[in-house]
């Protein structure tokens, strides 16, 4: 009976992967060795750096260093947008944060 139990509770593992990549720049292009390398490698996804945020005197946190585009990637890639955000920025925003929010 017990066995029967554990059996039935026995979870399923997708063993299966997604081959990514990150790609690290302010311009997005996609020359021979690049495309060559996402074929090779069969990626299917890419984590791209859209921005950096940095700390604005005036401001606050705002963006910068925005992705330019001089390419256009292939449909069958899967596109994650993502952002660099700087250790200083984060302590700012920590510390302005109401010691009641705080973990």
């Amino acid at each position: 009976m017990a066995l029967t139990s554990l059996a039935a509770c026995r979870r399923e593992h997708n063993n299966s992967t997604l081959e990514s990549a990150y790609y690290w720049s302010t311009t997005l292009q996609m020359d021979s060795a690049k495309r060559t390398f996402l074929r090779a490698h069969q990626v299917k996804r890419l984590y791209i750096r859209f921005f950096d945020i940095v700390m604005s005197e005036d401001n606050g946190p705002v963006p910068n260093a925005t992705l330019r585009f001089d390419a256009v990637l292939p449909d069958t890639i899967e596109v994650v947008p993502t952002y660099s955000l700087e250790a200083y920025v984060l302590s700012q925003v920590y510390h302005n944060i109401p010691h009641a929010v705080k973990c």
